[in-house]
């Protein structure tokens, strides 16, 4: 009896429920101590990553970006359980917006200076339930938020054009357009002094050409004519003289030449937009803008010039000017992000042959004198730009090499004359014959500056007010005839005669000097017209616009 009632007990089941109702209310306790836990988990972690989105956002683009977000995370974390959170990651990086690239590759960790920054926070957080089941109290989160902000600047690398001579620059135009220029030297002045809205400049372009709702860079890249790109400088212009000045050239050109003014503006990323809202500027030289604008329109290497004896103290001069491609296709001016673009002057060649006078009271026997000038490139660079949180800028600073370069005098071997890779030849000229008597020749050769980087900084004031500044090489010759002239050893060759030749040599010493400073405002004219400094470089930030921080991946 007592088995089969101890059988009976072993099949019944009735009690069975209670048991697993038991055994669930326990699973259930701890699936909610999970889910309460991790929920916290879950909400802290949202706030975190809000307090690292907005230190990043808050450090990118500042002076002391690691006490930027020290103060974020003050002033976030107000009620966080008496636990505060900690920075476990700071790093200073670049940021480059490619579509190819993945987005962690995007970013590259490196030095502080760049465009972006990147902050990882970690926060403890205090679990309920976890104690419960013999599991640790507190939880950690971790958060990551990288942050970009890309600052903008428009640089020119030039010339200030101090000191203008009308005829140089009528003849220096007249060769570049092929037509007779003949500007007074009122109006050179005018541009030399006033500016060009490259902005307004190119709703101008558009609305001449035709084109309807396309972007800045869609029409600075769509072919034009000369004189509508100068007749459209003319409307961009802030000065009446300068405008009038650049009217009165475009109606004086002879060809409709064609010119694609994208090939020397890049506008970068406000290129992109169809208008731009505000009273943004950003501005160019207007002399100097309409030197490259002919240039680019000449096509041709080589210019040849007649002076004639339009120089006081010279009874001639013939210029021929040598120019090679930019490089690398780089604009004259840009709009660019740090560190993204650089700027070259066009290398040149200058070759002057010069009749300053005679040594005989008949007027016969000139003396010649054949100047070479090799100009290498000048090249800026933007380095950085500071902006304040108020989104003003604060310092823009360019990397500067003065434009380098050799001057003769003598004759240059015509084998490499336009080949301005190659280094240049030059023997003795022959500057004077005497008949019957004898003939002098001379030979001289000078180096123009060094090849260092040097670096320019700009106030907030210094780009409100369009500074230039000047660098130049430590060992740059403001004076080249006068050097040359003072360098030249004569040597002088009898024609069979016995007679003594010192006074001979004495007389063409003494007319060389005395044309000297004829000849220098001759090459310093020239120069500066073709904005190529000797020695030197002139540069000046034409726009800044502080960039707006954003997240990115």
């Amino acid at each position: 009896m007592a088995r089969r009632n101890l059988s009976d007990l072993w099949r019944n089941a009735s009690g069975n429920v209670s048991f697993m109702l038991a055994g669930s209310f326990t699973s259930l306790i701890a699936m909610s101590a999970l889910v309460v836990d991790a929920s916290s988990l879950f909400i802290a972690k949202r706030g975190l990553q809000g307090m690292a989105d907005a230190a990043a956002l808050g450090s990118v683009g500042t002076n002391s970006p690691q006490n930027a977000t020290q103060q974020t995370i003050a002033s976030y974390s107000a009620d966080t359980g008496g636990y505060q959170a900690r920075i476990i990651g700071f790093t200073p990086g670049s940021y480059t917006q490619n579509a190819s690239l993945s987005p962690q590759a995007r970013f590259q960790a490196g030095a502080s200076g760049g465009n972006a920054m990147e902050v990882t926070l970690s926060q403890p957080v205090p679990l309920f339930f976890a104690p419960i089941l013999k599991l640790p109290n507190l939880g950690t989160v971790t958060a990551t938020a990288r942050a970009t902000k890309t600052n903008l600047a428009a640089f020119s690398l030039g010339s200030t054009l101090v000191g203008l001579q009308g005829g140089i620059a009528n003849a220096l135009l007249s060769a570049l357009t092929g037509s007779n220029i003949n500007l007074s030297l009122m109006s050179y002045d005018a541009l030399a002094g006033a500016n060009i809205d490259l902005l307004a400049f190119s709703d101008a372009l558009r609305s001449s050409t035709k084109l309807q709702a396309v972007s800045y860079t869609d029409t600075l890249n769509t072919q034009t004519t000369l004189p509508l790109v100068i007749k459209a400088m003319a409307s961009a212009s802030s000065d009446s003289t300068a405008a009038a000045a650049l009217n009165s050239l475009a109606s004086q050109l002879t060809a409709n030449t064609a010119i694609t003014p994208g090939k020397l503006i890049n506008l970068g990323p406000t290129g992109l937009n169809t208008h731009v809202p505000g009273n943004t500027q950003i501005t160019a030289n207007a002399f100097s803008m309409l030197r490259e604008a002919l240039t680019l329109a000449n096509g041709e290497q080589q210019i040849a010039m007649d002076m004639g004896a339009s120089i006081p103290g010279l009874a001639s001069a013939r210029v021929t000017l040598i120019t090679g491609a930019r490089m690398a296709n780089s604009p004259w001016i840009a709009v660019s992000a740090d560190n993204s673009v650089t700027v070259y002057t066009q290398q040149t060649r200058v070759l002057i042959n010069a009749s300053v006078g005679s040594i005989l009271p008949t007027g016969a026997a000139l003396i010649n004198v054949p100047f070479t000038l090799d100009l290498a490139q000048a090249t800026a660079s933007l380095s950085s730009v500071s902006c304040a949180m108020g989104q003003k800028p604060v310092e823009a600073v360019l990397a500067v090499t003065p434009a380098i370069g050799t001057a003769w005098l003598g004759t240059p071997a015509s084998s490499n004359l336009t080949s301005l890779s190659t280094p240049m030849s030059v023997s003795a000229a022959s500057l004077v014959t005497v008949p019957l008597i004898a003939s002098v020749t001379g030979y001289s050769q000078i180096k123009l500056g060094g090849t260092t980087a040097q670096t320019v900084s700009f106030s907030a004031t210094d780009i409100a007010n369009k500074a230039t500044r000047t660098v130049s090489t430590n060992d740059a010759v403001s004076s080249i005839a006068s050097s040359l002239i003072g360098n030249t050893q004569l040597q002088v060759n009898a024609l069979g005669l016995s007679l003594s030749l010192s006074p001979l040599t004495a007389a063409v010493g003494t007319a060389l000097k005395t044309a000297a400073p004829s000849l220098d405002s001759l090459l310093s004219g020239l120069t500066g017209l073709l904005g190529v400094g000797v020695g030197q470089a002139n540069v000046r930030i034409n726009g800044v616009r502080c960039g707006v921080p954003m997240l990115v991946g």
